[in-house]
């Protein structure tokens, strides 16, 4: 099977652009320490086509650089016009600091990277997103 290599990054530590699914309608703030506990459960999670679809690839190297979630894996597929593409991650059992706020929830805790979808413009992901990024050699 051939396997591409591709990268990506998503903006953390500041409210999200849009509400994302699961959040009641309001932006939420991932905070950047929180990421860098749970960085390390992105490695081998599945690269998902939207939320919810089926896995196209995985996850195989993860850092914060910053106020950015860099992340890189493999596709074990050709995706057609890879630039088209961002990146939105799926996480499992967020805890929120308040749930009395109006606008924007922020995310104290959560257990795990449960997924990474790739979302095709002109959708656009819940927070700031690189274009997918393949290595072509």
């Amino acid at each position: 099977m051939n396997r591409i290599k591709f990268y990506g990054s998503i903006q953390i530590g500041l409210p999200s652009q849009g509400a994302p699914k699961g959040a009641r309608g309001r932006r939420i703030v991932l905070p950047v320490t929180v990421v860098r506990n749970r960085i390390h459960t992105l490695i081998g999670c599945g690269v998902t086509f939207g939320h919810g679809g089926g896995i196209v690839g995985r996850i195989t190297k993860a850092a914060v650089k910053g106020l950015w979630m860099r992340f890189e894996g493999e596709l074990f597929m050709d995706v057609d016009e890879p630039e088209r593409f961002r990146f939105s991650y799926e996480i499992n059992s967020a805890h929120i600091a308040s749930f009395a706020a109006k606008h924007v929830w922020r995310i104290r805790k959560f257990d795990r990277f449960s997924a990474m979808a790739l979302v095709r413009e002109p959708v656009m992901p819940a927070h700031r997103s690189s274009r997918m990024r393949v290595r072509t050699s």
